[in-house]
Parts: structure tokens; C-alpha cells; sequence
């Protein structure tokens, strides 16, 4: 699906803030039932949810911003520039919070989300007083209202990955050429360095993994 997607929310997973995630089945078919109230869209910073079970969201407001690093940038990738604009032209939903364990099952239950329950994982690490990720919203959230847009867990987003910024997207759209078997990571992860707790910083998995601890996602969602 092609959102309005993220927009210029810095470190939010996705390119050009795009694609922001692959919107579970069941919450999905919530959200088109449910809308949004009132005959005119939110104001940007308005926190709602779709149903009992959907996650809160928060709208986002349009926006132009640069996507990529400075090549002085430190910890800088190869595959983080060409920099260049990329306009949101219109506000739209994110996930206050990743998705957390309970509202994915809760979309399992729903017949949503592949059908794939929560599995117990056995990593531990950190030094941040929990194992491996922290409770959603342990932290500050940014200037959006968004929670863990940088470390907790990477975030899956609809582009397909490309080793650069060459030919992408300047309308926020996801990017849908490619290698399209991988997509883009966003935001940095508890199991990583540094460096990947960047804005910039992309990674990729293959798009049918399913049993990685260190990746989750973020919902998102059109107005109208």
C-alpha cells in the first residue's frame, strides 16, 4: 500500500519516511470500517485509535525534509546518500508505539497478521535495565509524540531495498523496485552499535523472515 506515508519524522522507519508499515489484516479492515471522526481530517498531534484492539496513533503533519547523511556524517553508510528532498504532502497516522506483543496476537486472533503468535525469546542483553527490548514508551518520545523511533527494534518498512539513494522516491512513496525479496530496515536496534541509532542508518532483512528478535514494525495509516 502507498501511504501519504511517514513523513519527516527523524530516525521513523521507512524511506522517506515511507512505506511506513505493512498494515496487519485485521487492524487494516478496522480502520477502513471505523475512520476517523468529523468531516475534516485531525489536527496534526491528535492521538486516536480505530477500535478497541488498534493501536493508538498519532497524525503527522506534512512536510518537506532531507533524506540521507552528509558524507562527513559519522558512522555514515555507503548506501545513505545521495541526499535529496523528499515532500509529504499530506498529514497522515503513524503508531504512537511499535507494535507490541499483545496487539500482535490480538491481530492473530483476529485471523490478521499471517496468523503468526508471539514466541518467547531467550536473548538478554542491554545495560539499560530490562532484556533485550524495553517496554514501548520506557523512553522520551520526539517532537511528533512518536515512542522508540530510534533503538528498542529495528522497523520493517514497505521499500525495497536499493544499495543507495539513487532513483528514489521525492514524494514519500514507497519505493517498489529493486531488490524486492529484501526491505528496508529503520531506527537502530537494541542488538546493535551505535552508529545504527542514526536517522539515516538503513539496514535490510529478506521479507519473509519471521523469527528475528531484533525487528518489529510501526502501523500507519491514510486519513481519508
Amino acid at each position: 500500500m502507498n501511504l501519504p506515508q511517514r513523513t519527516f519524522v527523524p530516525g521513523v522507519a521507512g524511506s522517506a519516511a515511507a512505506g511506513l508499515m505493512l498494515l496487519a489484516g485485521a487492524f487494516s479492515a478496522a480502520g477502513q470500517s471505523r475512520g476517523v471522526p468529523g468531516a475534516t481530517d485531525p489536527a496534526p498531534g491528535t492521538v486516536f485509535s480505530d477500535c478497541d484492539i488498534c493501536p493508538r496513533v498519532v497524525v503527522v503533519p506534512a512536510g518537506t525534509f532531507t533524506m540521507g547523511s552528509a558524507a562527513s556524517e559519522q558512522g555514515r553508510g555507503d548506501d545513505e546518500g545521495p541526499q535529496h528532498s523528499v515532500t509529504i504532502s499530506a498529514p497522515f497516522a503513524v503508531g504512537v508505539y511499535e507494535m507490541t506483543f499483545a496487539e500482535w496476537d490480538a491481530c492473530a486472533r483476529a485471523r490478521g497478521c499471517g496468523g503468526y503468535a508471539n514466541r518467547d525469546d531467550d536473548d538478554v542483553s542491554c545495560s539499560d535495565g530490562y532484556e533485550y527490548t524495553a517496554p514501548v514508551g520506557s523512553f522520551a518520545p520526539n517532537a511528533f509524540g512518536l515512542y522508540d523511533v530510534l533503538g528498542n527494534v529495528y522497523e520493517w518498512t514497505q521499500d525495497c531495498w536499493n544499495g543507495s539513494y539513487a532513483g528514489a522516491p521525492a514524494d514519500g512513496s514507497a519505493w517498489q523496485s529493486g531488490d524486492c525479496g529484501r526491505r528496508v530496515l529503520r531506527g537502530g536496534s537494541w542488538g546493535f552499535s551505535w552508529n545504527n541509532l542514526r536517522s539515516a542508518n538503513r539496514s535490510r532483512d529478506i521479507s519473509d523472515d519471521r523469527g528475528n528478535s531484533v525487528v518489529g514494525l510501526r502501523v500507519a495509516r491514510r486519513l481519508n
